[in-house]
């Protein structure tokens, strides 16, 4: 099998082993990445309900690993921690784990959300069909989405959202957050910058043109 030494560390064979790098035939895999408050989890909620999609989120595995800890999980701990990961074992090591959390799974799976180009890479090794998908929006209208939805992580003010958006924007640390880049790669960028309706039609449109696939029917 390939070795997982591109993706920025040096993993144990006990880690790689049972990893089985190639195409899944019987799923679309979709990687998700954008910016603060552009409608990520709307795209996950609705792919889940109208096309039944699996999801795997990043965020999740990070507050779990947070709240275990006893930090808080507020953006900046959220941060710190996905970057000391990515220090200590490799580049791609908790996308990784949800492809094989999700590697049985069938139909669409959506992993949620790739900041970094080494998360990229490997989920074009690990399934080669994969698509990575950039959902974005205006930043005031995302600020104001992010302030009502009211998460631990959004209770700041306009001019700090905009200082942590910028420090996960561009980095010089390769193993870092670097969501422009990731943004910059994307196969597909997704605009919600207008209702829920009209993002609704936009998602169903790109899925019946690559994958010709209709949402079921409520």
């Amino acid at each position: 099998m390939e070795s997982l030494q591109a993706y920025g560390g040096n993993m144990k064979q006990s880690d790689t082993e049972n990893i089985s790098l190639g195409e899944f035939p019987q799923q679309i895999l979709l990687g998700v990445t954008g910016t603060n408050g552009a409608g990520k989890g709307v795209f996950v909620t609705y792919l889940k309900e109208r096309y039944g999609a699996s999801h795997y989120s990043v965020r999740n595995y990070l507050v779990q690993s947070l709240k275990e800890k006893g930090l808080p999980t507020d953006r900046p701990s959220m941060r710190a921690l996905a970057n000391s990961i990515r220090n200590n074992e490799h580049g791609a090591y908790i996308i990784e784990a949800l492809c094989k959390q999700a590697q049985q799974d069938p139909g669409i799976v959506v992993v949620e959300s790739i900041r970094n180009p080494m998360e990229i890479d490997f989920l074009k090794q690990w399934n080669a069909k994969s698509k990575l998908v950039a959902i974005d929006a205006p930043q005031e209208l995302r600020y104001q989405r992010a302030i009502e939805r009211s998460s631990s992580t959004d209770a700041i003010d306009f001019e700090t959202f905009q200082a942590q958006e910028a420090s996960e924007w561009k980095n010089d640390d390769p193993k870092a957050q670097q969501v422009g880049v990731c943004m910059q790669r994307a196969d597909v960028t997704l605009m919600n910058a207008a209702g829920i309706r009209e993002f609704q039609h936009e998602i169903d449109a790109w899925l019946y043109s690559t994958y010709q696939l209709n949402p079921i029917q409520p």
